[in-house]
């Protein structure tokens, strides 16, 4: 067993921390510091431990280097000694010959968190930025934030905004991104980051040689710049035209919102944009990964009224596939009702009404709720959309009743087809299969508002009546009053003495709302 693993004790950390052994070897140091590291992250108090913490700084070790520096960080407190003779350390480890430990100098003094050593980072971050090697100034337009979070004013008042910017013309693209954020960050009081023509056109010569996350976020903040006239926004479709066919989700769909920005006034050219990207848009849909799948469909939505007729000829990307997880099985499910055209919407009903019979709920319920949508949209296909709820509701499984029945609750139902027949099967047939409160609620809704369309209605409440008892739900209760009452004026001879004893029952029941009720219908 590793002797180190059982260190907590402070003192303990601190006497180990003071043997040249355990110095002089690398793993046995990274893991007492990572136990260092660990104290002050569930904020426990370690400065005892700075003066051992001070010799890591100079420790030759990159990593245990800059794990000490952490810990700096997280401790650093004004007035105290050591940290100023930490400071002095990291000062002469900025002006060192090697790029890294430069930077991990740079971002260290930057990040102590206390005004009084704010001036130290000012100072070697605006060194920094003009710094040879990229690395350095990496760090340096990241420290810039770093003191933005310990001070707004400060990247003001000392003039690194305006470095900032000039530092957007580096070679390096990762250093031009780094300024990119921290000028969005440190200027989102102001609406972010300010883009003249320069700017634009510099980033989009140069646009190949960000990486993919890089070019999804210029194109993104690119959407606040507007072209100036006709030419510059040829000249940023030319550049940017091949990115509409990238295999990138961020890319693509940033690049498809820029071009419908920057072409608002030129609506013909918008739909010739759409129409290019459109094959893209499909096969990132069905690339297989469940997350991007769900934004890209996310994305489609936003534009989807303008551009119907595009996807209509589609519809089948959109069908869900066995291993698809149930949130985007629901999110495919959502978008059919604005996919159907007298065309498909025999094979896209068909699809959902599979949908409906399977054994997850959540989907079988959003499938039906999907055709819902769709009688509600569009009436002319209701009647295929209510056949299929009929033959639906010969189904034997609960769940699946019960959610034909709280769908149904959301239409008018006296609207379409044959609602004698369709309550018939809805009311009749299965309302013994129906044993969820929501389920039982949809029932006794639809039975108050068309049973008197059912024959058998009065009897389903008397099945109610004889299981009524302290177990009943309390909504399930209150439906059932009211239901009976309205049934009462539609058959008083069958429902009369079904409403004396319900109300009577009501009337003994423990629940105060359900006894007030009762006394007011009474």
């Amino acid at each position: 067993m590793d002797i180190y693993d059982g260190l907590t004790d402070i003192s303990y950390l601190a006497h180990q921390l003071e043997d040249r052994a355990v110095l002089a070897d690398s793993s046995m140091c990274r893991n007492l510091i990572g136990k260092i590291l660990s104290k002050t992250m569930r904020g426990e108090d370690v400065s005892a431990l700075h003066p051992q913490l001070l010799k890591l700084l100079a420790h030759p070790d990159m990593v245990i280097k800059k794990m000490a520096c952490q810990v700096m960080i997280e401790t650093a407190v004004e007035g105290s000694e050591l940290i100023i003779l930490a400071i002095n350390t990291l000062l002469q480890d900025c002006r060192d010959s090697n790029p890294i430990l430069r930077g991990i100098a740079i971002k260290t003094l930057c990040s102590l968190k206390h005004p009084a050593f704010t001036e130290y980072g000012i100072k070697v971050a605006q060194h920094g930025l003009s710094d040879q090697n990229a690395y350095v100034r990496r760090s340096s337009v990241l420290g810039c934030t770093k003191i933005f979070h310990q001070d707004k004013m400060l990247p003001v008042d000392h003039g690194l905004v305006d470095e900032l910017y000039s530092i957007l013309r580096d070679c390096d693209p990762i250093v031009v991104m780094n300024a990119l954020v921290s000028l969005e960050e440190i200027l989102q009081s102001e609406g972010g980051i300010v883009f003249n023509k320069n700017i634009v056109h510099h980033l989009l010569n140069k646009f190949s040689t960000f990486t993919t996350w890089g070019q999804a976020y210029i194109l993104k903040l690119l959407q606040k710049y507007v072209p100036k006239n006709e030419d510059e926004i040829f000249d940023i479709l030319n550049i940017l035209d091949s990115y509409l066919s990238h295999s990138n989700l961020g890319v693509l769909t940033n690049t498809l919102e820029l071009f419908l920005h920057i072409l608002q006034g030129f609506p013909h050219l918008q739909m010739e944009v759409y129409k290019k990207s459109l094959d893209s848009l499909l096969w990132v849909l069905g690339s297989g990964n469940a997350e991007i799948s769900f934004t890209m469909i996310e994305f489609i939505e936003k534009y989807l009224t303008n551009v119907q007729d595009l996807f209509f000829p589609h519809f089948k990307s959109f069908f869900c596939r066995y291993k698809d997880p149930i949130y985007l099985k629901e999110k495919k499910i959502s978008i059919f009702p604005k996919l159907v055209t007298k065309d498909n919407v025999e094979e896209i009903l068909d699809e959902l009404s599979m949908y409906s019979t399977v054994f997850q709920q959540e989907v079988s319920l959003a499938a039906m709720k999907a055709m819902a949508k769709i009688v509600e949209n569009q009436p002319d296909l209701a009647d295929s959309c209510l056949s299929k709820f009929g033959i639906l509701l010969q189904s034997e499984v609960g769940h699946i009743i019960s959610n034909i029945l709280q769908v149904l609750q959301t239409l008018d139902l006296s609207r379409y087809g044959d609602l004698q027949a369709l309550m018939t099967a809805a009311c009749s047939r299965h309302a013994h299969l129906v044993d969820n409160e929501e389920g039982q609620c949809a029932l006794l809704w639809l039975i108050s508002e068309y049973g008197a369309t059912v024959d058998e209605a009065p009897y389903i409440i008397e099945d109610y009546l004889e299981n009524f008892g302290a177990k009943t739900p309390l909504k399930v209760k209150l439906h059932l009053m009211t239901v009976t009452l309205k049934l009462f004026f539609h058959q008083p001879a069958q429902c009369q003495s079904i409403l004396g004893e319900l109300l009577e029952k009501c009337l003994a029941d423990s629940n105060t709302e359900v006894q007030l009720q009762a006394l007011f219908y009474f």
